[in-house]
């Protein structure tokens, strides 16, 4: 007889063959951003003696922690470019060959991180300023118009956009819905953010996926700075824009 091959019993009818199981997708990798680290503040709130006592870097990492806990782990491997108070650029390193290291490569190590990972999303957190105080506030989300995945990046910054607007008013706080914009609106040359942006200028290199930047309020305005500072508004948030990311996926 031939090896391998049967020689005894019918034929197995289709009733008796194993069930088929359907293929489990791989995870999608989402980056999540928090800005700034280390001794790069960012913007921050000051206390009645004009010292500071809310700062962005905090804030933005305690609602990027809290969305990788709310992500389903079998459907969504999260990434985040900072896990502590730190700078994403360690040990560090000059990626544009400028001879020195800063800011720029600071940003540059949050795109490598990104791409290294193979991220399917990116979404980087930050919160706003201004010099008007208590007169401004409100959410902003910014995608790159200029780049080959740009519609999508839209989609998924509208859906921040309004997940943010729904998470305050959950808390009781109608924020003012300031724009959704193509990030070139911000500068008059039509310069990108550039952790959105194409390869051009100082990069050594771009994103290679669809993503926004989300500006949570305003740190510069009490009220919203007491909002930001609260564990409940903060959780609140990341519910938010955990579930901004699966309806992304979910319409894509």
């Amino acid at each position: 007889m031939l090896l391998g091959t049967a020689t005894t019993g019918p034929a197995p009818t289709p009733t008796d063959l194993p069930p088929t199981s359907t293929p489990v997708p791989p995870p999608k990798v989402v980056i999540i951003d928090p800005g700034h680290g280390a001794e790069d503040w960012g913007t921050f709130h000051s206390d009645s003696q004009d010292q500071p006592d809310i700062l962005e870097k905090t804030v933005v990492l305690k609602i990027a922690q809290k969305i990788e806990a709310k992500m389903d782990p079998t459907a969504f491997k999260v990434i985040l470019t900072r896990t502590g108070d730190m700078s994403p650029n360690f040990p560090p390193q000059d990626f544009n060959g400028d001879g020195k290291i800063d800011q720029v490569d600071d940003l540059q190590a949050r795109i490598n991180i990104a791409n290294e990972n193979k991220g399917d999303l990116f979404l980087s957190l930050h919160i706003n300023s201004s010099e008007l105080g208590n007169e401004v506030g409100g959410l902003e989300t910014w995608y790159a118009g200029d780049r080959p995945f740009a519609a999508d990046s839209k989609r998924f910054a509208e859906l921040v956009q309004q997940k943010n607007l729904d998470s305050l008013a959950a808390v009781g706080y109608q924020a003012e819905n300031r724009k959704v914009a193509d990030d070139s609106d911000l500068d008059p040359s039509g310069q990108d953010i550039f952790v959105l942006g194409p390869d051009v200028g100082e990069h050594r290199g771009a994103t290679n996926m669809p993503g926004a930047l989300t500006e949570l309020l305003f740190l510069t305005n009490d009220h919203e700075a007491a909002l930001l500072n609260d564990d409940k508004v903060q959780d609140k948030l990341a519910e938010g824009l955990a579930g901004a990311i699966v309806e992304y996926f979910s319409g894509s």
